[in-house]
């Protein structure tokens, strides 16, 4: 059984490692993140892709972004950090970090840690991921420092 369930995983989970974008070459000029700057070119419309098949080089043009749609934004402020966590009850379960709901109900009365948790509450909207060095602030907020 447990082989049958590796075998049509590996068949799911490989569907799309032919298409364009994936690992071939395009997909490897691009970037797993899009941050290279042949993404720019193709979001701005710039991209040459006469090298590409028509199929390909028709879905590249239609990822040009629409100058109509205007980029969001969102960022965590002071003001709705201390409106979300300000009057939650202590008994309310934390989130996915691991830090305890009193972390952040104390953090609303210092300006310092609660403007490190408005930009830590940002960056996933900004940048599209969580930041790898989240994952050492959580470890630090639910253990404390090391003492050497």
């Amino acid at each position: 059984m447990i082989n049958h369930i590796i075998e049509q995983n590996k068949k799911q989970f490989s569907q799309a490692r032919d298409t364009p974008l994936a690992d071939t070459p395009l997909g490897r000029l691009i970037g797993k993140s899009a941050d290279m700057q042949i993404a720019d070119q193709i979001l701005e419309g710039n991209y040459d892709a006469t090298t590409q098949m028509a199929e390909v080089t028709r879905f590249l043009q239609s990822c040009k972004k629409d100058p109509s749609v205007q980029t969001y934004v969102q960022q965590t402020t002071p003001q709705m950090f201390k409106e979300a966590f300000g009057g939650l009850s202590e008994k309310k379960s934390s989130s996915t970090s691991g830090r305890h709901i009193g972390h952040y109900k104390a953090a609303t009365n210092c300006p310092t840690v609660m403007e490190v948790h408005c930009r830590m509450m940002t960056n996933p909207f900004l940048y599209g991921f969580a930041p790898e060095m989240d994952q050492g602030y959580r470890r630090y907020a639910r253990k404390g420092p090391r003492h050497s």
